[in-house]
């Protein structure tokens, strides 16, 4: 991606001096996008016919850096900070802040807890699509309980050699629980290590996230080797409040636990694993992805996507995906399948 350079500049601080940048980075898209949802416990059907799509972002991020060394710094999104009232600090923050040096890197805000950090998310390798398809029901991305309180997220993250450890909090905002609530914090704990070969390499990841007896732990594997990238995750553990909601766009339903006041002795085990597979030859970009989840009360919940891009140089490309869905549960509240598709071009500023 290229970067735009906004400003930079030399400060002189007492005791020392410092530099610090303003970087400014974008995206954009246009195309076409559909999708069809059936619900077969009402008879209905919603056809999205093929409309027209559009997109566009820009992401601020400041960096500074101390003559001793300890670098500094902030993220934060354009579409975030309009949104919902713009940024706070207390709930859902849309930003993160973070300071990096020998010691590591602190991180705290709109951030990835540890087990995020440390997981392989199922879309390794692809290309990306328009309004994401390959994010079906079959995906995951990992933070099933990030945002459990507030979303506001603490992690360390050390990293020598090849090896990576991280540790997160997201602590309760509200004293005043009532009973059956959670208060205690949302603890994460993870790590990665990354193997050289001569022909590519291998990521490894392990993590565990959980408060009190709600939990999930799990392994991912993710490597690259000449044209060909793969992955694969797997995780298991105890949730509640599981809901299929609406993803940011509103052109995915994706599953969600993140929920403080469920009932601790509601528990209901989950399982799921998922993996990519995606080959690059010359300018072209061709992969698949796919998952499934075990879940108490429910049948069936599973999805695959495919995904082509053809890399036309400068940050211009053009995208196309197709993905689709099942969801089931035992007592037939739910029973359904979602479709979705795009193409169009992607641009990265």
């Amino acid at each position: 991606m290229k970067k735009i350079l906004l400003a930079s500049s030399a400060l002189v601080l007492v005791g020392g001096t410092a530099f610090a940048e303003v970087k400014l980075t974008g995206s954009a898209a246009m195309g076409f996008w559909g999708g069809e949802y059936n619900n077969n416990v009402t008879d209905e059907s919603y056809d999205d016919d093929m409309q027209f799509w559009n997109d566009f972002d820009v992401t601020f991020d400041l960096s500074g850096e101390t003559d001793g060394g300890v670098t500094f710094g902030a993220s934060a999104d354009l579409s975030d900070l309009l949104s919902d009232g713009g940024i706070r600090n207390t709930s859902d923050g849309d930003y993160a802040v973070f300071v990096s040096g020998d010691f590591g890197t602190i991180t705290m805000g709109d951030t990835d807890g540890a087990f995020d950090w440390a997981m392989q998310d199922t879309n390794f390798g692809l290309s990306g699509t328009l309004t994401d398809n390959e994010e079906h029901l079959g995906y995951d991305g990992m933070n099933l309980l990030d945002g459990f309180y507030d979303g506001q997220i603490a992690r360390y993250d050390y990293a020598f050699d090849a090896f990576a450890i991280g540790v997160s909090a997201e602590l309760d905002d509200d004293a005043d629980t009532d009973s059956g609530e959670y208060d205690d914090p949302m603890l994460g704990i993870g790590a990665k290590y990354t193997l050289d070969l001569a022909a590519g390499s291998i990521g490894f990841g392990a993590a565990y996230q959980g408060v009190d007896d709600l939990y999930i732990a799990g392994i991912s594997a993710a490597g690259t080797f000449g044209g060909f990238s793969a992955g694969l995750s797997y995780y298991a553990g105890e949730v509640a409040g599981l809901m299929l909601t609406q993803n940011d766009d509103g052109t995915n339903l994706e599953l969600d636990a993140a929920n403080e006041l469920i009932d601790s002795d509601d528990l209901t085990d989950i399982s799921y694993v998922g993996g990519s597979l995606a080959y690059t030859f010359d300018a072209i970009t061709v992969g698949v992805n796919g998952g499934t989840y075990d879940i108490d009360g429910v049948d069936d919940l599973w999805g695959a996507g495919i995904v082509a891009a053809y890399d036309l140089g400068g940050g211009l490309e053009l995208q196309a995906g197709y993905g689709y869905g099942e969801a089931k549960t035992d007592d037939g509240d739910i029973d359904g399948d979602l479709s979705t598709y795009s193409f169009g071009v992607a641009m990265e500023f």
